[in-house]
Formats: C-alpha cells, structure tokens, sequence
C-alpha cells in the first residue's frame, strides 16, 4: 500500500514498480502484490494507497533525510533487505521511506481513528440512555480490551477501513437524524471504506440496510451519492489495471510460497484459484476455530466479546431497540461465516491464514465485528454486582491478553507451519514476556531505554485500570425511565 503511494506520489502511476520481474518485486520491495500484463500493482485495494498519497507528499522532505540504516525491523532486513543483496541488479526501492511512513501513519492517523471512535462511542451510548459504566465498558472492550489495540499502531487496512465505516454509523444514527454533512461525510467514509479493504463491503451493506429505512428520502440521497461516487472511481480502476470494473486485484494476485511451507506441501497461490478467489462454502468447523480456536480465536483472545455476545441474544427479547441487536449479530453473523469460507478447499488451511496473517495479533479477518459485540454490553443489569464483577473480570482478562500483544518486539511469531510451538501464540508471547520482559516496540527498535519504555507501559497499565474502573462503577440509577436507544 504504500510502497504504492510513493510511486503514485514521485512517477504518478497506480504501477508498483517498474521492474517486470514480479518475482523480484514480490522479494524486495513488496509481498502483496498483483500482476497483469507485465504490470505489478498493490496485491489490494486502492483506497489505503490514496490515502496515503498526501502524507507522503507533505512529508517527503523529511524522510528523503534517512537511508536505509534507519531501518530496524528485522522483518524488512531480514527479507526486502537480504534479498535485495543476492539478486543481481535488484536493490529496495524506498524502503526506509516505506518503514518511516508505516509509523508515522500509524500515530497521525490510525491510532487517533480509533481513539477518538471510542470517545464518540461513550458519547453515542450515554446520549441514548445508557449508563455511564456500561458505556464506558464498551468502548474499553473495543479499544484495550480487543485486537484493535494492537491494529491501531500500524496501518493496517483493516483498521483503516472499519474504523472510517463505524465513524460513519454513528454519524448517521443521531439521535433526531443526521445532519446534511454527516450524510455527505458518511456516505464518503463508507465508500472509503470499501475502497481500503473489499470485505468492509458487507458492513457496509448491512448498516445501509438497518439505518437507510430510518431516513428521510434527502438524506438517503446524500448519503448514496458519495458513496457511489467513491464505487464508482473504485470500478475505473479496476478496469484500468486489471481490465474489468469488477475484476480486482485478488484475481490477478501473485505468490511463492516460502520454502519451510512448500516442504509441508503447501501451495499459497492454491488459497485463492478461481473466479470466486477462494470462496468455498461455509464451514462450521473453521467458525468453531475463528471463535474458540487456540490459534487465533476471537473470544480466546477477548473473552469480554463472548459476553458481549450473549448480551445480544439477550437485547433480541427487548422490544424497544430490538433491530440493534439484531443489527450487531448480522455483523458478527456474516463475518464469521464469509471468513469460514476463504480458501477452505485447500488441505491444511488453518496453518496458515485462518484469523488472518499469523505474525500479527488476533484473527484480524473478524477485526469488522469488534464494537458490536462490545455493544452487547449494556443489555446486562449493571446494578447486579455480580454482572458488574464479572464484567469486569473479562474485560480485565481481555485488556491483559492485548495489550501483552503490543509488549513484544516487531517479529516473535509465524504460522505454525514454521514451528510447532507456535500453535498457541499466547502461550508462546508469555514465555517471551517472562523471560525477556515487556517492550513497547516502536520505541524498543529505536533503541530508546528499559526505563523509559517502562515508564510507558505503566502510564498504559494506569489509564486501562482507571477505565476499568469507571466501567465497574455500579449505576448511579435505574435507567429504564431514560432509555432512549433506537
């Protein structure tokens, strides 16, 4: 993505590079990538490219400052770097700018999306009648409590995307009704959101299901009209690289698959053959393992999310915000089962992308659902202090687990087709953590102090326990006189 955005940015061209060898792309400048004609491209949507086109743009004087001894993350030395050194003629292309720009973004644009989702998460809650701990605890469940705390300090499209989609939600279900420029601003952050990373599609599909009977006829058109305006350039490209507006990159996508796997009789480019790329029915087995599996299960690394679930099933007996619930569970619903259907025909799937790439935190594929299962939340008796206590036991639980994901430095696990004592990746982070001792990454690989680097995991552990325990607060009152949700 944005080895793209520079290329869009210096030789104004949607063309990854301008070696033809996608062999010698795919090894030293970038791993996702799709090939047509002789023509690389980003091996993913655009909208994440586009985005990042302008802050390159602004910030291009200073990174042209550093090489690539700025570099210290040994994935990109140890692969685009060495690779680079053994293929004749073949150098990285912009990789310090590409390491610099990943975190910069990161701090000047995901981690505030997020951030300020949660804010506005409480705010939307509370204003809808709920109380301020149950509130509190759902936003602190989505932020500290899940994977997004972790997907929050990096550019990750699936960040990107679904935090652009649940700000556009909110905006367009206020209480009285949207405003012109929400419309507007939200039916742009959906087509965005498409735009960056294609699954978003079925969030946005079903919010525009749930919340378009809700509006009036001016603002349904406000709020497609941008929309398709953004679907509209998404399907122009398309039919500029890869020769169909409905032709997308994952059709056209290139892979070789690393030694260490090929020996195992694994075969990457298998996972996603055909036109539907990939696509196989649903398989309850594979949702079985996104949930509970020890590998990458959602409620194994959130626990706090299974009782958000149940809170769900439990607002479907109350009449007044019925269709909420209902909304949240078709989200949780339709990802699980799209994601249960990705490349099932190949034996030995799991291994590898099952919850998403396996050097990262969480299954990242069911990253959409994360807010609304939290959502569930609120439809337990907060008065009862056995629901507040065991609350906050699991959202307890589920801040440790995730933030231990952000305490190890940039490179500590892979597939477990590469190792068996990767099959459970908490087990393995707690063996790191407990001999090697908690690091907060971006500052680790720049050498900052362990003092100083301890000194920000306790501000971090502080602020998760003072939300905490706002969130296990019993309410001051009943609410059901004052319950205004939709």
């Amino acid at each position: 993505m944005l080895r793209a955005a520079i290329r869009l940015v210096d030789d104004h061209t949607f063309v990854l590079s301008d070696e033809r060898d996608p062999k010698v792309v795919f090894l030293t400048e970038a791993y996702d990538i799709s090939v047509r004609e002789g023509r690389v491209y980003s091996g993913v949507g655009p909208g994440a490219t586009v985005l990042a086109a302008p802050f390159y743009a602004a910030l291009k004087p200073v990174l042209s400052r550093f090489d690539d001894r700025v570099v210290a993350n040994r994935r990109f030395r140890n692969y685009y770097l060495r690779n680079a050194a053994t293929l004749p003629g073949a150098g990285p292309r912009h990789l310090a700018d590409v390491y610099l720009l990943q975190i910069l973004l990161a701090a000047l644009l995901v981690a505030p999306l997020s951030a300020s989702f949660g804010a506005r998460l409480v705010g939307f809650l509370t204003a809808h009648g709920v109380e301020r701990a149950p509130a509190t605890a759902a936003a602190v469940a989505t932020g500290l409590g899940s994977m997004v705390l972790y997907y929050s300090a990096m550019y990750s499209r699936q960040a990107l995307a679904y935090g652009l989609a649940w700000h556009a939600i909110l905006w367009l279900a206020e209480s009285g009704g949207p405003r012109r420029r929400a419309c507007l601003l939200g039916g742009a952050l959906l087509g965005a959101a498409v735009a960056i990373d294609y699954p978003s599609a079925i969030l946005v599909a079903l919010s525009l299901l749930f919340l378009l009977p809700r509006l009036g006829a001016p603002a349904r058109l406000l709020v497609m009209l941008p929309l398709l305006a953004l679907l509209a350039l998404l399907a122009a490209y398309h039919q500029a690289a890869f020769g169909s507006p409905f032709a997308t990159p994952y059709h056209f996508r290139f892979w070789i698959t690393p030694e260490p796997l090929a020996r195992q009789g694994l075969d990457l480019a298998a996972f996603q053959e055909g036109a539907a790329v990939g696509l196989n029915a649903p398989s309850p087995a594979v949702m079985a393992r996104l949930c509970f599996g020890r590998f990458k299960g959602l409620f194994l690394y959130s626990p706090v999310l299974l009782l958000g679930l149940a809170g769900n099933l439990k607002g479907l007996r109350a009449a007044g915000h019925r269709s909420v619930h209902l909304f949240c569970l078709a989200v949780f619903a339709s990802y699980l089962v799209f994601n249960s259907m990705l490349g099932t025909h190949v034996p030995g799937f799991g291994r590898y992308f099952w919850g998403g790439l396996s050097v990262l935190w969480g299954p990242r594929y069911l990253y959409a659902v994360v807010p609304f299962l939290a959502i569930g939340l609120v439809e337990f008796d907060w008065r009862r202090r056995a629901a507040r206590l065991l609350a906050w036991a699991l959202l307890l639980v589920s801040c440790a687990v995730n933030v231990a994901g952000t305490m190890f430095s940039d490179v500590v696990m892979s597939t477990y087709a590469f190792g068996p004592e990767l099959r459970f990746p908490l087990a393995y982070v707690t063996r790191l953590l407990v001999s090697g001792g908690p690091r907060v990454p971006l500052l680790d690989v720049y050498g900052v102090s362990r003092g100083v680097q301890d000194a920000g995991l306790l501000a971090l552990s502080g602020v998760s326990l003072l939300l905490l325990r706002l969130s296990a607060r019993a309410p001051r009152g009943d609410r059901s006189s004052t319950d205004r949700r939709p």
